[in-house]
Order: C-alpha cells, then sequence, then structure tokens
C-alpha cells in the first residue's frame, strides 16, 4: 500500500515526499526508487510537524501516531492545517484527531462511506442516464429514416432552383436597364422566397419520414416482388 500510495502522489504531480519506515533500509530503497526523502521512525514527530499531508499504512497492531503527538505538532505549525489519511487495518492513527483544530482525519471508515455514497448518487443517475440514451436513441433513428427521404429532398429543391434561375433570367431580359446591384437585390429576393416556401413542405416530409406510410412519398421506388424460379 505503501508503494502504490508514493506512486500515486508522483505520478499526480507531488514534488517533496519523505519516506518513513520502521526499517531504515526498505524506507531508503522505496525513497531511492520514487526520488523522495526518507527518515527513520523516530522522526516521525519531526515529519508531523513539517508535512502537509500524513498518510499511513503499517502492519502495527496498536496506534503509531497519538493524538497527543498530533495536538503537539499541531502548536508549531501556526494554524496551517494537516490532512491525515490513515489505510491501516487495523488502523495506526488516533481517531480522537478529529478533536484537535486544523485537523482532518480520512480513514477506511470514512473513506468507505465516502466511496458508498458516490455509488449511491451514481446509481441514482442511472434512470435520468438512460432517459437521455433512450431520447438520443430516438432522435438518431429519426434522423436514419430522414436519409431516406434526402432524396426526394434534393429532387424539390433542384426543381425550384432551376424554375427560378429561369423566371429570373427571362426578367432580366425584359429589364436591360438594370444595374449590377439591382439585379444582385432581385437574385436575393428570389433564393429568399423560394426557400421560405420550400421551409413548411420540407420540414413536413423531415417529420413523414418516420411515419409507415413514408413509402407514398416516393413514386420512383416500386416493390417488387420476388421471382421464383422452379427447375424441373
Amino acid at each position: 500500500m505503501a508503494e502504490l500510495t508514493v506512486e500515486a502522489l508522483r505520478k499526480r504531480g507531488v514534488e517533496k515526499i519523505r519516506v518513513i519506515n520502521r526499517t531504515p533500509e526498505r524506507a531508503h530503497e522505496m525513497a531511492k526508487r520514487w526520488d523522495a526523502e526518507f527518515a527513520s521512525f523516530e522522526f516521525i514527530q519531526q515529519a508531523i510537524c513539517d508535512a502537509d499531508i500524513l498518510i499511513s499504512s503499517t502492519g502495527a497492531p496498536h496506534i503509531l501516531v497519538t493524538s497527543e503527538m498530533v495536538r503537539e505538532s499541531m502548536q508549531t505549525r501556526a494554524h496551517r492545517p494537516l490532512v491525515l489519511i490513515d489505510i491501516a487495518v487495523p488502523r495506526d492513527i488516533d481517531p480522537d484527531v478529529v478533536n484537535i483544530p486544523y485537523v482532518k482525519l480520512f480513514d477506511m471508515d470514512s473513506l468507505n462511506a465516502r466511496l458508498e455514497d458516490s455509488l449511491t448518487s451514481r446509481m441514482n443517475e442511472v434512470p435520468h442516464v438512460k432517459e437521455i440514451l433512450e431520447e438520443e436513441a430516438h432522435e438518431f433513428r429519426q434522423f436514419l429514416h430522414s436519409l431516406e427521404m434526402l432524396p426526394i429532398l434534393i429532387d424539390i429543391r433542384q426543381q425550384a432552383e432551376a424554375i427560378r434561375a429561369a423566371e429570373l433570367e427571362k426578367t432580366l431580359r425584359r429589364m436591360p436597364d438594370l444595374t449590377d446591384i439591382e439585379r444582385e437585390r432581385i437574385e436575393v429576393l428570389t433564393l429568399s422566397l423560394v426557400k421560405k416556401i420550400l421551409d413548411t413542405p420540407t420540414r413536413r416530409l423531415r417529420n413523414e419520414s418516420t411515419r409507415q406510410h413514408m413509402p407514398q412519398y416516393m413514386p420512383d421506388k416500386i416493390s417488387r416482388k420476388p421471382q421464383v424460379k422452379s427447375l424441373h
């Protein structure tokens, strides 16, 4: 656990790490591997004074960091907060430290409670997530159906554009004295008219694309029965 803790801290950008072990050789080995400082267990009191976060994970059968040790260390910190994280089972840190000002303790019980609360809140969001997925899936199915109507929409717009362009050309031929700006304004006007005229039927066709009678709008698609030949 200590190895994983040091690795996680280093990967998340923590620059100054001090490793303390009851066996100095093991502390030195781990500190060297992760470019950290190391100290023997006799310096635990000083370590509490210096640290912003203390993470404890040992196999000791009894409390190693007492409330008296923490209280004494806090007297030298000038109200600088201290976070204690106890991931040992049984616990390494006296739970009474929560009564000391500017000290925050996280142990396995509190971490497990937070995990359960997080899982509960996530599970409560599942119905909402399903609803979102169903809405998105429905919209996507509608989009796929609308693609079948796309050739018809393109054909309608092409025909409308051809009519517009032909009528515009005839009109402009009859009005040779128009300036370039006036010609451009007339063309913009015809484009706007065609767009507005086609807007409602285009929307209607897209909506109809999701209904059963959609093939009625597609006369070019002929339903053919498969031909079966008998071999004798």
